[in-house]
């Protein structure tokens, strides 16, 4: 809805016309999605966050210390 606002400031036939080219090509020849594996649940993640409420700080948990350079890894 945005992008087809953002056409009306400059509204023409020959806009409209790319827009439909472009649109028919993405679904003619749509590209392939793999979604990732889900993150293994980790059941101390949620007592570390209760911890952390707990204390009212959330630095230096012990669980976030054994797992330093575990997470938010490719």
């Amino acid at each position: 809805m945005f992008g087809f606002s953002a056409q009306l400031n400059d509204f023409s036939i020959e806009n409209m016309e790319r827009q439909v080219a472009m649109y028919r090509d993405i679904m003619g020849n749509p590209v392939p999605v793999e979604l990732p594996e889900p993150a293994e649940y980790d059941p101390e993640g949620m007592e570390a966050i209760f911890e952390g409420f707990d204390r009212g700080d959330f630095r230096a948990l012990n669980h976030t210390l054994k797992h330093i350079g575990q997470s938010f890894t490719c």
